[in-house]
Order: structure tokens, then sequence, then C-alpha cells
């Protein structure tokens, strides 16, 4: 499959995902894709698997009615009307965003909590990003605990692998989960708590976590190649970047509204509670 990724600060979104997964991670297990050209992967080695996630050198939306206006005289600026439209357009993008991010895609939602909550969180998330994991292990159970399970939210978790070696991962719960979302969170969380291990001796841990789930070597290994779910990952994981703006991880929607970065408990929750009051 050809190739399109974006830069971002230590990380490089993938948006081609490799044919033969299992056999790049039994020869490659310390490499680390650089590039996805119009030969496909490329691959140096040794290489360490560089730390995430943020954005780098996207612009800032313009603010219409206002970035430009600021260098011209007054008498040259546009009337108010003209911001109001701004704002408009504005508000239209954040909700074909909303609606974007609320349509099926091509791999089922891992998804918990009521079908009928007044909010919904969607997290994207790769198996290989530290920032993910932090979320996943110390806030997640909080989160839990406090607004899913009490019917206040719904929490869908979509995959967005930076490399090769998460895209392996989230192939590896899916086939553990075999539709059951409490499984493959079960499984994401052992795969988070194996992080390190994951990136080092990316076939070893693979292996390990399939057993621990009633996999054997072979199992993985068929699951690995099973290319029909990696085309779904990618199509995801392309949609995602094109129509709903994700370009690094984690990156959260709440109830439509992009919350991008790392968060504490403390920072979602100040975003869940005004939701709760309307």
């Amino acid at each position: 499959m050809l190739g399109h990724d974006v830069l971002l600060s230590g990380c490089r979104v993938c948006l081609a995902l490799s044919v033969a997964a299992y056999d790049w991670i039994a020869n490659n297990s310390r490499s680390t894709p650089i590039a996805a050209g119009s030969g496909g992967f490329w691959f140096a080695k040794p290489v360490e698997l560089s730390t995430c996630c943020g954005l780098v050198g996207s612009p800032s939306p313009v603010r219409f009615g206002v970035t430009v206006e600021r260098s011209l005289p007054h008498r040259l600026r546009r009337p108010p009307r003209f911001r109001i439209a701004g704002f408009f357009r504005r508000s239209h993008r954040k909700s074909a965003i909303a609606a974007a991010v609320a349509k099926p895609v091509s791999l089922p939602d891992i998804a918990i909590g009521s079908a009928n909550a007044p909010i919904t969180i969607t997290e994207y998330s790769s198996m290989s990003c530290p920032h993910c994991a932090a979320f996943g292990q110390n806030v997640f159970p909080m989160l839990r605990s406090k607004y899913i399970d009490t019917g206040k939210v719904r929490f869908v978790f979509r995959e967005f692998p930076l490399d090769i070696k998460a895209a392996a991962a989230s192939i590896l719960a899916r086939c553990i989960a075999n539709g059951d979302s409490e499984k493959y969170l079960r499984a994401v969380e052992m795969l988070f708590k194996l992080q390190d291990r994951l990136m080092a001796q990316t076939k070893e841990t693979l292996i390990y976590v399939g057993g621990q789930h009633g996999m054997s070597e072979q199992d993985v290994k068929t699951c690995e190649e099973d290319q029909a779910q990696f085309d779904k990952l990618n199509a995801d994981q392309q949609y995602a970047h094109r129509e709903v703006k994700v370009t690094s991880t984690p990156t959260f929607f709440l109830n439509g509204v992009r919350l991008q970065g790392s968060m504490s408990f403390e920072e979602l929750e100040e975003r869940i509670k005004p939701l709760l009051k309307k």
C-alpha cells in the first residue's frame, strides 16, 4: 500500500500499514518505520521508538473578522455582520466534525457505557503512545467508576496507530476481543502496561499477551496476517485524519468537541460537569 504521512513532534503518523505485519515483527523487532513513501515502509536498525505525540507546524485556524483586521485602519474593517458570518462558518465546521466522529467506521466501535448517556467521549489512541498509556492506567479507571458505570458517559475507543507496532497490537486486541468491548479493553490495559516491552520485543510480547488470553502462538500469527483487518484499520485511520482532523494521540472528542493531548482526570471532569447540568 502506498502511504501518506504527517510529521509530528517525535511521531510520524503512517497512514499506510504493512501487509506482512507478523513477518516484519519477526525480522525487525527493534526497528521503527521512518517513512511511508512511494515504495512503502523503510526501516532503520537499530532505532529507538520516539516518544509521542504533539502536533508541530500546524497553522492555527484563521479567526474570521479578527486576525486579518487587526492591522487595518478602523474605517477599512469589516462590519460586525462578517464576523458573525465567520462565527457561523466555524460552528458549521464543528458540527460537521461532530457528525463525522459519530459516524460508524470500518471496524466495529469499542464502546462501553449506556447508549443513552448524555455525554459521549471518543478517544483516538495509539498503543505506542506513552500519553495514551498514562491516560489508560491513571485516568480511565476513575472516569469509568464515576461517570461511565453510573450511566453518565458513554466511552468509545478508536485506534489511531502511529507505527506498525501499535497497529499490530491493536489487531491482536481485536482478535482477543472477538467483538467483546470489555475483553478488548482488558487486552489494551495489559498492552499499555507492557508498552516498553512491546516496543523492544514486539513479537515476543504479542505472543505473551495472546497467550494470557487463551491464544496459541499460531493463533497470534494467524491474527497478525489477517490483511482484511489491517485494511480496515488503515481505512479508519485515514478517515479520522481526513474527516475528523486527528493528527496526534491521544485526541478526545467530548460530545463532538475536540480535546487534543494528554489530560488529567481533573481537567476532563471540568469539561464533563457543565454538560451534565444542561
